[in-house]
């Protein structure tokens, strides 16, 4: 049998060719989706089966029946699409019918690992409107410095429980401890009414820095810079 070699040029230009595209996008098992309801209990990983979206950092679900529910969730997103191992920033947006009528509370959560930043504060964010009688949702964000999906070792930095049609609210996360760590957000919505829908967003960002610091760092190269230019015109001047 015959082996047939590749010129030489032509297995450069198809590294090449790979380095600029990359390989084709793998499941990230770290980053996960989970939705529970009754005895229903869906995971989805980044890219995994499930996900409809194909973008790594970015998990998308359409019309899935978890318990009394009909769930999207239409935004999922975590690094490395938004954010960094060192500057963590995850979004959530969902919305939910409930199918029948019977209280049922359905626990939507989003998690990913690898973070490397601590100590550090994270804003925390919820807003959306509920739908039906009775609805009430809650909002957790927590950090694990044991680095486990879904952990639940830090925090919380609880929003809630919202009861009104429309609903917003701000908070903070405040992480310290040993590094990698996970986040997690949890949403936990309780509906009774069938045919109601509700929906909304959860994020969590790092806290921007003051206008004044922000200014203040952006003119130290130039401070340096001037400090370089008279040293240089002193030497000169001797």
């Amino acid at each position: 049998m015959k082996c047939f070699k590749l010129p030489m040029p032509f297995v450069a230009a198809a590294v090449a060719w790979v380095a600029l595209i990359g390989l084709p996008s793998q499941a990230r098992a770290t980053f996960r989706l989970e939705l529970k309801a009754g005895s229903d209990d869906f995971v989805i990983s980044d890219n995994g089966v499930g996900d409809g979206s194909g973008i790594l950092g970015k998990i998308s679900v359409q019309d899935l029946i978890v318990g009394d529910y009909l769930v999207s969730v239409s935004s999922d997103l975590s690094k490395p699409l938004i954010g960094s191992a060192a500057a963590p920033d995850m979004q959530l947006v969902f919305q939910v019918v409930k199918l029948h009528s019977g209280s049922q509370a359905i626990t939507i959560l989003a998690t990913d690992n690898g973070f490397t930043t601590s100590p550090i504060v994270l804003d925390t964010h919820v807003g959306g409107t509920l739908g039906g009688s009775g609805t009430t949702l809650d909002y957790n964000t927590y950090f694990d410095n044991s680095n486990t999906a879904f952990g639940t070792g830090g925090g919380p930095s609880h929003l809630g429980a919202f009861t009104t049609s429309s609903f917003s609210a701000d908070g903070q996360l405040a992480i310290s401890g040993a590094q990698p760590y996970s986040l997690t957000q949890a949403v936990t919505i309780t509906m009774s009414q069938g045919g109601s829908t509700t929906s909304g967003s959860g994020d969590l960002h790092p806290t921007p820095a003051p206008a004044g610091v922000v200014l203040a760092l952006s003119g130290l190269p130039m401070l340096g810079l001037g400090a370089w230019v008279r040293r240089r015109k002193i030497v000169a001047q001797a």
